[in-house]
């Protein structure tokens, strides 16, 4: 653990966030890891064997990614009391929520990094990837590995978040393992 002034372990966090968006500088390495590759690319070149890979991996449970979950809407809760509830306070959420889930998430992650479906300027993307570091699932590369690699493996055992194991994995038990 890197220590910081003040012991903050907010300057942990703003680093993962930052480092997040110099990382998308980086996703072009998406393209020569044998497992992300976009469905459009030749199965050939594909040389990993899913069924030794997961069972070769064992699940670890991301206790800081939970933790900082389970928190945010723990704290939410707190809005049942009229003394922390405020209307500018749901605008604010409301509008947050659309900004890192619409855009970072679906645009940024999915669309842009994941598929390619779509180029932007880098400031855009760079910005994008920054409301979607916000959500905690993950920095750029390795969520768009994980969803190619779903692509791929759809329903399948090598599936990293396949609903044939649970409703709740499916949705977002696998954030929580590693």
């Amino acid at each position: 653990m890197v220590y910081y002034p003040y012991g903050s372990k907010i300057l942990h966090w703003v680093r993962y966030v930052c480092c997040c968006m110099l990382l998308v500088q980086k996703s072009a390495l998406l393209v020569a890891c044998p497992w992300t590759l976009a469905p459009d690319q030749p199965a050939g070149l594909l040389s990993v064997n899913f069924d030794s890979l997961t069972q070769s991996m064992p699940r670890r449970f991301k206790p800081v990614t939970t933790g900082s979950i389970l928190f945010v809407h723990l704290a939410a809760l707190l809005a049942v009391f009229p003394y922390f509830f405020s209307w500018a306070g749901l605008i604010l959420c409301l509008v947050m929520i659309w900004a890192t889930a619409s855009l970072g998430i679906s645009l940024s992650y999915h669309r842009l990094l994941s598929h390619k479906s779509w180029r932007a300027r880098p400031w855009l993307r760079n910005v994008l990837t920054f409301l979607a570091c916000l959500t905690l699932e993950m920095g750029p590369i390795s969520w768009s590995a994980t969803h190619r690699l779903h692509h791929r493996e759809s329903d399948h055992e090598a599936d990293p978040h396949s609903p044939l194991v649970s409703f709740f994995w499916a949705h977002m038990g696998w954030l929580f393992m590693t």
